[in-house]
């Protein structure tokens, strides 16, 4: 029998959603806790997106 392994990656877009909400000091810890959190926080558009909810 074969076993299907199921992807437990959250989409880029959820990830982005969240971490753009959290103050910067948290986003450099979260850098060494997950390559793909480390992308996704060195990603342009994500950077842009902390910014633009920065100043509101």
């Amino acid at each position: 029998m074969e076993t299907n392994e199921t992807k437990r990656n959250l989409p880029y877009t959820v990830i982005a959603s969240i971490f753009s909400r959290l103050p910067i000091e948290s986003l450099m810890r979260f850098t060494c806790l997950s390559k793909t959190w480390y992308k996704s926080m060195k990603n342009q558009d994500f950077v842009n997106l902390h910014l633009s909810r920065s100043k509101s």
